[in-house]
């Protein structure tokens, strides 16, 4: 992938159930809204015990927009908020819920 013009990050823990739901469905908002724009899906995962850092790992070797960075232990949404800045290497960022309230 090229580099990204947008960055939608989203720290998450143990939310193996609903996220990769929620991907996709940021995926094709984008895809219908925002066709041209090359963007990234940065999922910080907090230390999760679920099994969710290996799922997304999975998924991120056949989905190019999909990335994902991890936390060894839970540091706190701030933290993760944080580590999305730093691991972006995008123009701009939104960070969003896991849950995308």
């Amino acid at each position: 992938m090229t580099h990204p013009t947008l960055s939608l990050v989203i720290p998450a823990l143990n939310e193996s159930k609903i996220i990769m739901t929620h991907v996709r469905e940021l995926q094709g908002w984008m895809a219908k809204n925002l066709p041209d724009l090359i963007y990234e899906i940065l999922v910080i995962n907090d230390g999760s015990t679920d099994g969710m850092g290996e799922m997304l790992e999975a998924e991120c070797a056949n989905d190019p927009t999909l990335r994902v960075l991890h936390h060894p232990v839970n540091m706190g949404r701030g933290r993760a908020v944080r580590t999305g800045m730093e691991g972006s290497e995008s123009d701009y960022l939104i960070a969003l819920d896991a849950d995308l309230s």
